[in-house]
């Protein structure tokens, strides 16, 4: 037994231990199998052990010259381990002739303890109880229980690691991976109290037990304990000794020992349901980070190929010289660079891919990345992706995209994977230690040298020469006496070298890669029969769009919105503001009644398939219709959504030009009818999952006209959209292409939430800002959720979206649930050729008035791109008294850094008190209203109610993460809206219905065209503030 521990010490003293586990796992093996030995040996009556230990006494003496004798035998045994040798066929000695070797059987339980380390035999199964996963594995942990909102007062527990980890990713923090310790020190690591009868693991001290192997043997021959025995025979007398041996004392023999922070990830990956999955990987995406790809199950011999996780991913990059390009990864097809590694090699093949792929961020984890520990469940035969994406700069790495892959563990132990991968790679890189192949690993250098293939490799012992392309484009990168530096760039220069001599041949996709990856046996996920029902339905809604002229689909397929319901709403909008005007009153509502007329005699034979597969039984069926048909409508129009928008932009630069250079009126004039056109085709080529729901709200709004006549089929509508708002989708709350409020639609749709969640009380969100400011993004890393977000052509109008509140602190924070609204930019660059005057005042009212909370986000210190925004807003709360509104905000400044906030914080905060209450007081006048402040209108608190945020980007897109401060400064911002929420009275469901049908019924009454009484006086007003 203890030629076994000898083994596994040399291995574990090994700087490659971490990448040779072949060995390892059969060591481990054996050593399980002594471990049960022990446990019987432990068992034994006590009676039995007191007999072992008087035989002992009595042949003890006599054998104590002979032990003496055998110290230089058993030296040289260790020297064999440490050689790699048979330790078990070149001694085979009984313990009857080494009693020294039984030791374990008459050593106490408490000793063994400090001797074992308990991680490193956990199976996968007993790690995810440690991480209190047990019940959710396999695939049982649901969006639904990780979205939600908790006290702002809990500390976290070390025993949710798992869930903080998931927490942290969802707010996109990329040090996820190396927070091993929460909160006031709480360190996530495994315990080494014993559980059940016996400590299971490898042994903790046993390198020291090893090294000094022969006095060890001298001390139990003695019956003295090892932990006393080491340090009287070796430093009684001599501390320097001590202090420069291996031995490392602690003083707690049983030091936890931390989980691999790959572990957490794969763990959770395994124990998450597919919408969750998709969810998590998509994160892990945008913190720039390798995502599985072939995924080896814990408890079988299946490998797993989640296709369907990469499903909402889209890269974005730009090849030099050309436009820039954004398609979902899945669809992508591009060169690949696949790394794996023969056998243990010294450097860490891992860090080598990083530094290939992005030198200052690690998109794969490595053996020194912060937070890495020896021993890890879940990586071997694990295969990550990775893209790296050029920005179309000089100082790219590479001038095209192009995937990298990279296999975990040894290759030739996962003959599969490897196979897989070196058949669709455009270059194969293998590290190897030595230019001595073990004979297994021959097979597999000779085929790829061969190959027709790149074939790149680095060799540990090979001293470093010119880098120089052998025939078969085989290139061979010795690191002996290479700096990492060197490398590196010598590893990049190879790669780019063969790709160039092949043309960068574009050789995998996802896609295109399934077929092969059946041949192999591997499972695809989109196979199953729950993914394939909803892609099945999915498909049969496309195919009635094929064939179709992009532009005419929403003329064609959803006719009740566009041109039909715009008109109904500019109508709607003159009717509440005729005064009283009968004979117009009546003409108008005559004209509008038509409009419906016509709605209700479009076809709907695309509408009935579609809601006809939202109405399935099971909610997971039609959660994944809804992600196939997203997944596929995008794909449909985004090509042609690109191209338009491009031409949007560079006409709008035009119209901008001719404005600096103050051009003829006439030629500006025609600039911005172009301008105007094109902003309409861009109107006709967006398609949305949001525009088939607004669909179903107009033509529910149709028939509500006409109750009688409506179908049970069309009745059914508020209650399908209903449920898709429970499981977390957003609705569309304002139309923004028609800046109208579908009432009727909303107050059915939260009648049906009542009906199913009860009158539950609801804290309302509300953010507002500028078009591209971040809004979206900052309500996804404060909540984990997935608005849309994109630059130029972002959120129209409003959508909100519930977010549960944990039960055990629901009577804390006083509310069930919390409303998130979302919300159009306001000076939109898609309607600079229209009046976007009224429909940004009107957009700002009706989200601050809604919400108990609105977060004012500003990009920069200066607030002065909003005020104007706010003067009309205060005006408008003004006239609305009888509304009893009382809404409160917080300013949220964006892309500040944190030593420029900290050093301007209490001025800036003064400047910005000062100037909000000069506009509340002026328009308090104009108003005829007594306010001095501007709290008197909005409730606002300078000392809590700012915030900043530093930029979030960590370095330049694409191939940047994002900033961990941005994160904290969500979590930060989080924090003080739940400690706000606490202090205010949160609206029940069906108060909330009434307060959006009175707040807008408000909105439509008020001339916001002509508030304030002219631009001109506006422009005047300014001036003499800033005077």
């Amino acid at each position: 037994m203890q030629d076994k521990y000898d083994q596994l010490d040399n291995r574990l003293s090994s700087s490659s231990y971490m990448q040779d586990c072949d060995t390892e796992w059969d060591l481990r093996e054996e050593l399980g199998k002594i471990i049960d030995q022990m446990k019987m040996e432990l068992q034994k009556s006590s009676e039995e052990l007191e007999v072992q230990k008087k035989t002992q006494e009595q042949t003890e003496r006599r054998k104590e010259q002979e032990s003496n004798k055998n110290d230089e035998q058993d030296d040289a045994t260790w020297d064999a381990a440490g050689t790699g040798g048979d330790i078990m066929k070149q001694h085979k000695v009984s313990e009857e002739e080494h009693p020294q070797k039984s030791f374990f059987k008459n050593t106490p339980h408490s000793d063994i303890q400090g001797i074992i380390r308990r991680s490193t035999l956990k199976s996968p199964l007993e790690l995810m109880q440690h991480l209190n996963l047990e019940n959710f594995y396999p695939n049982k942990l649901t969006t639904e229980s990780v979205l939600s909102v908790g006290s702002p007062k809990k500390k976290k527990s070390k025993s949710n690691v798992a869930f903080s980890y998931l927490e942290k990713l969802l707010m996109l923090n990329y040090r996820v991976r190396f927070v091993i310790e929460e909160n006031e020190n709480q360190n996530c690591t495994l315990s080494t109290k014993t559980r059940g009868k016996w400590n299971s693991g490898i042994l903790d001290e046993v390198s020291d037990a090893s090294r000094n192997y022969g006095a060890t043997c001298k001390a139990f021959a003695k019956g003295i304990p090892q932990s006393v025995s080491e340090k009287k025979i070796f430093y009684q007398n001599d501390p320097l000794d001590e202090f420069l041996s291996e031995k490392n004392d602690s003083n707690n023999s049983q030091e936890n020992e931390k989980i691999h922070p790959m572990d957490v990830q794969m763990a959770v990956f395994h124990c998450t349901d597919s919408f969750l999955r998709q969810y998590m990987v998509t994160k892990l995406s945008y913190c720039q980070y390798a995502l599985p790809l072939l995924v080896p199950s814990p408890t079988s011999t299946d490998i797993d190929l989640p296709l369907w996780t990469f499903q909402q991913i889209k890269k974005t990059w730009k090849p030099a010289g050309a436009p820039s390009i954004s398609l979902p990864v899945c669809q992508i097809k591009a060169p690949m660079v696949f790394f794996c590694r023969l056998g243990s090699v010294s450097t860490s093949k891992s860090q080598l891919l990083n530094s290939v792929i992005n030198p200052k961020h690690d998109t794969f984890f490595h053996r020194n990345s912060p937070g890495s520990s020896r021993s890890r469940q879940f990586m071997e035969g694990l295969v990550e992706i990775a893209w790296y994406c050029p920005a179309g700069n000089t100082d790219d790495l590479f001038n095209e995209f192009i995937a990298f892959c990279n296999l975990h563990g040894d290759a030739v132990d996962h003959k599969k994977q490897t196979a897989f991968f070196t058949e669709q790679a455009t270059v194969n890189i293998i590290l190897m230690e030595n230019v001595k192949p073990r004979d297994k690993d021959r097979k597999l250098l000779e085929k790829l040298y061969s190959s027709s293939k790149p074939f790149i490799c680095v060799i540990s012992d090979v001293q470093k020469g010119p880098l120089k392309i052998m025939p078969g484009l085989n290139v061979k990168i010795g690191l002996n006496g290479r700096n990492s530096n060197e490398l590196n760039n010598d590893v990049t220069d190879a790669i780019k070298t063969c790709l160039q001599k092949c043309n960068f041949s574009p050789t995998f996709s996802l896609e295109e890669s399934l077929a092969l990856a059946k041949c192999f046996g591997f499972r695809v996920d989109e196979d199953l029969v729950d993914y394939q029902e909803g892609k099945t339905e999915a498909l049969e809604i496309m195919k009635l769009l094929e064939g179709e002229d992009i532009s005419q689909i929403k003329n064609k397929f959803l006719p009740c919105q566009g041109k039909l319901w715009h008109e109904w709403a500019r109508k709607n909008k003159e009717l509440h503001r005729l005064c009283g005007k009968m004979e117009r009153t009546n003409s108008t509502l005559a004209e509008m009644d038509k409009i419906r007329k016509t709605q209700r005699m479009s076809n709907l034979t695309f509408m009935k398939s579609f809601v006809k597969n939202l109405q399935s039984n099971r909610k997971t069926q039609t959660q994944e219709f809804v992600q196939w048909i997203r997944y596929f409508i995008d794909n449909k129009f985004s090509y042609q959504v690109s191209q338009v928008h491009q031409k949007y932009n560079s006409k709008w630069l035009e119209v901008q030009k001719l404005k600096n250079t103050q051009g003829k009126s006439e030629e500006l004039k025609d600039l911005l009818k172009q301008l105007e056109e094109v902003s309409e085709e861009l109107d006709m080529v967006t398609l949305g999952l949001e525009h088939i729901f607004r669909e179903m709200g107009q033509i529910y709004e149709a028939w509500a006209t006409v109750p009688d006549e409506m179908g049970v089929d069309i009745s059914a509508y508020p209650a399908v959209v209903a449920d898709l708002l429970i499981y977390g989708h957003p609705l569309e709350l304002m139309d923004g292409d028609a800046a109208h409020v579908p009432l009727i639609w909303i107050k059915s749709v939260l009648d049906k939430v009542t009906e199913r969640l009860g009158d539950q009380r609801v804290f309302v969100l509300s953010v507002l800002g500028l078009q591209s400011s971040g809004k979206s993004t900052m309500l996804n890393a404060l909540f984990g959720l997935q608005f849309a977000v994109s630059a130029g052509r972002c959120t129209r109008g409003a959508f909100m979206q519930l977010i549960r509140v944990k039960d055990e602190d629901k009577e804390e924070l006083k509310f069930d649930y919390l409303l998130v609204v979302d919300t159009e930019g306001l000076q939109s660059l898609e309607l600079s050729g229209k009046s976007t005057f009224s429909h940004d005042n009107e957009l700002a009212t009706f989200v601050i008035g809604l919400a108990n909370m609105t977060l004012i986000n500003i990009f920069g210190e200066n607030p002065a791109e909003i005020q104007d925004i706010l003067l009309i807003v205060i005006q408008a709360i003004l006239r609305m008294n009888k509304l009893h509104l009382n809404p409160r905000c917080m300013f949220v400044h964006q892309n500040i850094s944190d030593i420029k906030a900290l050093e301007k914080n209490m001025e800036g905060k003064i400047h910005l008190q000062e100037k909000l209450d000069q506009i509340t007081v002026s328009v308090g006048k104009t108003e005829g209203r007594d306010v001095k402040c501007f709290s008197d209108v909005i409730k606002f608190n300078i000392q809590t109610d700012v915030h900043y945020f530093a930029q979030l980007w960590e370095g330049n897109p694409p191939m940047a993460p994002p900033n961990p401060r941005y994160s904290e400064n969500a979590e930060s911002l989080k924090q003080a809206i739940l400690e706000a929420a606490v202090q205010q009275k949160a609206l029940r469901f069906s108060e909330l219905k009434v307060r959006i049908e009175d707040l807008w019924t408000a909105v439509l009454n008020e001339d916001f065209m002509f508030s304030f009484r002219s631009s001109l006086d506006m422009a005047f007003y300014w001036k003499q503030s800033a005077l």
